[in-house]
């Protein structure tokens, strides 16, 4: 079974977010001419030289556009894939993230970004202009997503295990749930490389990458994980010394189209070279 397929499939929304943390205030401040932070709460609408996040911290609605970096302190998490109530048939998407540079997430830390994959399956307006980096990181969900670097996942990922670790108690629509890793449906212009990561689940489905697809030595407790499927890569796809080695699994997706090399796990017929 998909890690993901066990998420609510009812959002909470902000009035939930808020009453279970116990705040009632915005935790940052539009300031598009300097550093600014968010150690819980809601993440003001608005304009941001640089934004840090150090503790559980939301973006229900309206836009936040980020001049600088994103970084995820360690142990914090940012959750910008819930949307805010009420959400009809057809706006059921969360608030939209512009990151003009890089986004960082720390040792420990989980990022949900784009679109929750329990109400939509196709873009979302974010973006980040620079690389996607994770050391360490928990958890980082990414969908929908146009990045406009790299994306590096290092290491991290909680252990091999299922049990939901206590980070994700502090955001109700991941409280009970596995640490785990996920892309679907991103444009990523250069390249995507997991390494070393050790976690419930992973898997990437419809992705256009313009680079390679590097993945190695990863290592999941759901014997199911490693469904890395149905996505364009422009460069070679290389998986090594991943267990469970890549596979189809139960998700039904088509081979990835590679248009350079398919080297070990992620060989043909996983992939298929473009006709």
């Amino acid at each position: 079974m998909r890690a993901i397929r066990i998420l609510p499939a009812v959002l909470l929304g902000v009035a939930s977010v808020l009453g279970f943390l116990g705040v009632g205030v915005t935790s940052a401040q539009a300031m598009p001419n300097s550093p600014s932070s968010c150690s819980g709460g809601v993440i003001a609408p608005g304009s941001y030289g640089s934004l840090t996040v150090t503790g559980t911290c939301f973006v229900p609605q309206g836009s936040v556009v980020i001049h600088g970096n994103l970084t995820l302190a360690p142990g914090s998490l940012l959750d910008a894939v819930s949307p805010a109530p009420p959400a009809p048939t057809g706006s059921e998407l969360p608030g939209d993230v512009y990151v003009s540079g890089n986004v960082i997430v720390g040792q420990g830390a989980a990022l949900g970004l784009g679109c929750s994959p329990s109400i939509c399956t196709d873009s979302t307006n974010d973006s980040v202009g620079g690389n996607l980096v994770a050391n360490q990181a928990l958890a980082v969900i990414v969908h929908g997503v146009t990045v406009g670097g790299s994306v590096a996942v290092t290491g991290g990922g909680g252990g091999v295990t299922c049990a939901p670790p206590p980070l994700f108690d502090t955001d109700p629509q991941l409280a009970g749930n596995p640490a785990y890793g996920d892309f679907e449906n991103n444009v990523i212009r250069g390249n995507l490389t997991v390494t070393g990561l050790k976690s419930c689940w992973f898997g990437a489905l419809r992705d256009q990458i313009g680079g390679s697809f590097v993945y190695n030595n990863n290592t999941f407790a759901d014997p199911d994980a490693n469904e890395n499927l149905n996505s364009t890569i422009n460069g070679s796809m290389i998986c090594v010394g991943n267990s469970p080695a890549v596979q189809f699994g139960d998700s039904a997706a088509s081979p990835n189209v590679v248009r350079g090399a398919a080297i070990g796990q992620c060989a043909y017929p996983i992939s298929v070279r473009p006709s």
